[in-house]
């Protein structure tokens, strides 16, 4: 996951606007809500599919009041997560991964699953292993 974020507030994700600066011939529209360019403030804040899974998870009154429309992708991350408690970051973290495995699965498969069910099953499995994680044994080192 920190991979992930750390690619995505670096503008290092194949976003269509980011494979046409590197010559690749592709469309520049979103290819999840097809409305505008493909980059990732668009396909993670802006794009209308986007939104209804932020609303979905309950996060989207607090990104709303944190987003700066003029600003930069990982400008606005950083400081929707400054405003968010440990619960909310991992949420947050999630969305964004399930967005973009949605976005990937289209792109590269014509898979259209519905984001929130992605992200549903996602968070599921991950409160799961952390569940799992708090509750197994520890292993002394003797």
């Amino acid at each position: 996951m920190n991979n992930f974020l750390w690619r995505a507030c670096c503008n290092c994700l194949p976003t269509r606007v980011r494979l046409q600066t590197k010559g690749v011939r592709c469309p520049d529209h979103c290819a999840v809500c097809y409305d505008s360019v493909e980059d990732n403030s668009r396909l993670f804040c802006m794009c209308s599919k986007s939104v209804l899974c932020w609303q979905h998870t309950g996060l989207l009154s607090d990104l709303m009041v944190v987003i700066n429309h003029d600003a930069n992708f990982s400008t606005n991350v950083f400081a929707i997560l400054q405003h968010m408690n440990q619960q909310q970051k991992q949420v947050f973290g999630l969305t964004l991964w399930s967005i973009w495995k949605h976005r990937n699965n289209k792109v590269m498969n014509n898979i259209t699953q519905s984001i929130c069910e992605w992200e549903d099953s996602l968070l599921t499995s991950w409160m799961s292993a952390q569940t799992m994680h708090i509750h197994a044994p520890r292993q002394s080192n003797t």
